[in-house]
């Protein structure tokens, strides 16, 4: 998933001990999708990768927290 990726190539940008909270989202015409996500998730093989490309899903992230001393 492309989304993953994402996360996981900005990690060494990170400082050690980063707590990361969000979610995946698919936007659909000007609002949230949640059936999309829910159908994108569903789907294997072939299909994955089709509905991963109509219904991008990024990480939207709600909260970045680190603990002093880390």
């Amino acid at each position: 998933m492309q989304s993953e990726a994402s996360i996981r190539s900005a990690r060494p940008a990170l400082p050690a001990g980063t707590g990361l909270d969000g979610e995946l989202v698919v936007w659909e015409s000007g609002r949230l999708a949640f059936e999309r996500l829910q159908q994108r998730l569903a789907r294997r093989g072939a299909g994955a990768a089709e509905a991963a490309r109509r219904w991008p899903a990024p990480y939207w992230f709600s909260v970045w927290c680190t603990r002093a001393g880390m």
